[in-house]
């Protein structure tokens, strides 16, 4: 006697399997949907700091003009505030900025992104320890 599968046998094997891909491809959209959202929820983390800061010194962190008044002068091998090289600094020492509202490399001071990190976190604003400057192109 020969035994072979029925067409009813065999559509419930491919419902079956239809299932478990529709599961796993809806498992996948919705953790791509909680990453998504956990990337808005950061940004608006940073924005809130951001304003905060702002709030508190009246300028933007990095280009706050009296920073070291704040969180003291940043100690670095070459003896000067603009160095975008990695230094052996640390604590909270840091470079003042220009205080004209921007934040850039445009104006001489290219350190000013790489303080706006420094600052929030000396602030208490966001987690972590900035250097404040680059090491292998990378800021810190």
């Amino acid at each position: 006697m020969r035994r072979a599968f029925s067409l009813v046998e065999l559509s419930i094997v491919l419902v079956i399997l239809g299932l478990l891909v529709g599961g796993i491809l809806a498992g996948r959209a919705l953790i791509h949907a909680s990453e998504l959202r956990g990337v808005h929820t950061e940004f608006n983390q940073y924005k809130t700091a951001v304003m905060a800061f702002r709030n508190k010194y009246f300028l933007y962190p990095g280009d706050i003009n009296n920073a070291q008044s704040f969180w003291g002068v940043l100690a670095t091998p070459q003896g000067t505030c603009n160095t975008t090289e990695a230094s052996s600094a640390t604590g909270t020492g840091t470079c003042n900025g220009d205080g004209n509202g921007m934040i850039g490399n445009d104006d001489g001071l290219g350190y000013e992104p790489l303080r706006f990190w420094q600052h929030l976190a000396n602030a208490g604003l966001v987690q972590g320890n900035f250097t404040g400057t680059r090491y292998n192109g990378v800021g810190y």
